[in-house]
């Protein structure tokens, strides 16, 4: 879907040593930060405006940022690459899409969505799926064109 840029962060490191078990002990002793700005929990991110919708794509590598503020972009173009900064504990693409451009509160302006065409993994297999609602935690595989 077009839009244009209306908010977009990058330069924030990559976390590069993992270590699940430290991470998720961490996250439950401490939290994340859950206040502004939204770098503290998202890292790298791009929001869009399409019309009064707000994609938001969190969690991009340090750097990949394509994009500028006030950009206009098309479906299907580049705006970053699938990274793990931020509050992430292993590289992955967050989405979701918002009523407004601001993700705070957190979770309290989220839209529904459908994928139009998408693999979901399921089983352990990978399943194809026209116009599915997605859920959190599920796995997807794309293809350019496909969403």
């Amino acid at each position: 879907m077009p839009g244009t840029v209306v908010a977009a962060s990058d330069g924030v490191a990559d976390r590069h040593r993992l270590s699940m078990l430290a991470d998720l002990l961490r996250l439950l002793l401490f939290g994340p930060k859950v206040q502004p700005p939204f770098s503290n929990l998202g890292g790298n991110y791009v929001i869009l405006d399409c019309g009064g919708v707000f994609p938001l794509y969190a969690h991009l590598r340090c750097g990949s940022i394509k994009v500028k503020l006030g950009q206009q972009v098309t479906a299907g173009q580049l705006l970053g690459e699938v990274g793990n900064s931020g509050a992430s504990l292993q590289p992955h693409l967050h989405f979701q899409i918002m009523s407004s451009a601001d993700p705070f509160p957190l979770f309290q302006n989220l839209l529904p969505m459908k994928l139009s065409l998408v693999r979901r993994k399921q089983g352990g297999h990978w399943m194809a799926e026209r116009d599915h609602s997605p859920k959190s935690g599920e796995h997807y595989e794309f293809s350019p064109g496909e969403v």
